[in-house]
């Protein structure tokens, strides 16, 4: 560009435009600084805060602990006593001779009823025997194993079915009429668990037909 037609352009260029391109151009604000220290600012709140609990008097101290126990989830399996099973509606007497009685309720969720449980050892060995009411058969003895062999049986009001492993064996009985699933769990064989389900069904007044199953079918 020649001298002439240079200041041509300059002449067309307002002085005040002039003076502004001769004006630096003003910095942008660098918000990624400022977001990384209003994090570490906050950050610092936080461990000032938790550090504050050291200087609270005991009885804030004391208010604070009590609010965070409140928070904790309340746990679906509680003791009980034999009264307050029978009170729900669960039968469930044991041979005199056991020992080591332990009664359990646990919260079914989702609108399904309770399961009431009790533990206790017989001759030695330790056993759980459940009940819930529900509409039809189903398994609430709590063992699964994929390796098991289970055979089942109805007659009358009564659905049946005897499952076992090679070193454990359990008993599952429904009632129609009763509407209740009650199963035993912790026996060694199929025999041993027939024997003390019978014992159990007979001190609720129940008789269970298991002359048709024997140890091994």
């Amino acid at each position: 560009m020649n001298q002439e037609r240079f200041e041509r352009f300059q002449r067309a260029i307002s002085d005040e435009r002039l003076e502004e391109a001769q004006q630096l151009p003003a910095r942008k604000l660098p918000w990624r600084r400022f977001g990384m220290a209003a994090a570490c600012i906050c950050a610092a709140a936080t461990v000032l805060i938790w550090a504050g609990r050291g200087y609270l008097r005991p009885e804030q101290e004391a208010s604070v602990d009590s609010q965070e126990e409140n928070v904790q989830i309340a746990s679906p399996i509680r003791e009980v006593t034999r009264e307050e099973l029978a009170e729900l509606g669960y039968e469930m007497p044991v041979p005199e001779e056991a020992q080591e009685l332990q009664y359990i309720l646990i919260d079914g969720g989702s609108g399904e009823e309770a399961l009431a449980e009790v533990m206790f050892t017989l001759d030695g060995c330790a056993y759980t025997y459940r009940s819930q009411k529900t509409g039809a058969y189903q398994d609430i003895s709590g063992m699964y194993y994929e390796n098991k062999e289970s055979s089942s049986w109805s007659e009358e009001n009564l659905e049946m079915e005897l499952c076992q492993t090679s070193d454990e064996a359990w008993f599952g009985w429904f009632d129609q009429k009763e509407g209740i699933q009650r199963s035993l769990s912790g026996a060694k064989s199929g025999e041993e668990a027939l024997a003390v389900s019978g014992r159990l069904a007979q001190l609720a007044g129940q008789e269970l037909p298991l002359q048709a199953f024997s140890d091994g079918e």
